[in-house]
């Protein structure tokens, strides 16, 4: 049976609004997250680039974002020849990737770009991929306090600050543009490490989404989510452009890829 992927991507909202955080949402317009556990398996290769202390990086990310998860498991796993995916289906295993990659086939200035997967019929996320651009950035393990006098990282740009970042946007967040401080704010710059701490307003919408089991529904009292059988499962693309010793500056999307029927 042929299932429509439909892939969209994820604007920067700057419309006012109660709060400054900001869910995704899937095309019927309900907040999406994860139901029990959610795995990410970092590549190896990836993580031998990113160098000394990527993996507890990563790891430090994970705990930092389960601190506001109560009703979702996060683990982290390594495996090989992993790739970033816009095809979820039978035929296609769902491996929640994060992936370095040389060959960059996204906008040049874009830091990371992240891939999610959602079921419409359940607001249930199924998927997700993160890319690192590694052709156009340097990563590394900075100091807690930034690069160190002697310059010795300068350039490079935190491991645990982008991840944290990312891994949010697999959570279920999209950018925060109003709030600076925030680790879903959409703008960074090399050696910036305060990404790395949650702020209250993170673990504001981390908390809309985690505080209460799946299957009671998004909010305290289930609001928002319905029950459905059948339906595509959509893709949405979450792009973050964090630009390097530049002004934070948004460019254009080139064109997002088409839509892909698979079996």
């Amino acid at each position: 049976m042929a299932r429509l992927h439909s892939l969209f991507l994820a604007a920067l909202t700057l419309g006012t609004s109660a709060q400054a955080y900001e869910l995704k949402h899937d095309s019927g317009g309900h907040p999406v997250r994860w139901r029990e556990t959610l795995v990410i398996t970092v590549d190896e290769a990836t993580l031998a680039r990113l160098g000394p202390g990527a993996t507890s990086a990563l790891d430090a990310a994970l705990a930092q974002l389960q601190t506001a998860c109560t009703t979702v498991t996060l683990r982290r796993e390594t495996g090989r020849h992993l790739r970033i995916s816009h095809e979820v289906d039978d035929e296609h295993p769902r491996v929640n990737a994060v992936v370095g990659l040389d060959d960059w086939p996204y906008d040049p200035k874009a830091l990371a770009v992240t891939v999610v997967a959602s079921d419409p019929t359940t607001h249930e996320l199924v998927d997700a991929d993160v890319a690192l651009n590694l052709q156009h950035f340097r990563f590394g393990v900075l100091p807690p306090s930034g690069p160190p006098a002697d310059h010795s990282l300068d350039g490079l740009d935190d491991v645990q600050n982008t991840l944290t970042h990312e891994l949010g946007h697999v959570l279920g967040l999209e950018h925060n543009p109003l709030d600076q401080a925030s680790v879903m704010f959409p703008g960074t710059s090399t050696g910036e490490v305060h990404k790395r701490t949650l702020t209250a307003d993170d673990r504001k919408a981390l908390g809309l989404l985690y505080d209460w089991p799946f299957d009671q529904g998004w909010g305290p009292g289930g609001a928002g989510c319905s029950a459905g059988t059948g339906g595509p499962v959509g893709l949405l693309l979450a792009m973050l452009l964090w630009l390097a010793r530049r002004p934070r500056v948004l460019a254009p999307w080139p064109s997002p890829p088409r839509s892909t029927t698979s079996r």
